[in-house]
């Protein structure tokens, strides 16, 4: 959690509660499961092009 925190604080994540950053990193190992990116029709690609700007200032 420090290094989210350090992250928002220098600008590099949104302000919102690390425990949520630290949830939202688990949806990504979670969605990048090869059933489920076959089953919902997505690429590693798309689900990290997205990812990216869900996180991303």
């Amino acid at each position: 959690m420090a290094c989210y925190d350090e992250g928002i604080k220098e600008g590099f994540f949104n302000k919102i509660d690390g425990r949520l950053i630290v949830m939202q990193d688990e949806m990504l190992r979670n969605i990048l499961d090869v059933k489920y990116l076959v089953e919902n029709h997505l690429t590693v690609y798309q689900v990290l092009f997205d990812y990216y700007n869900l996180k991303k200032k």
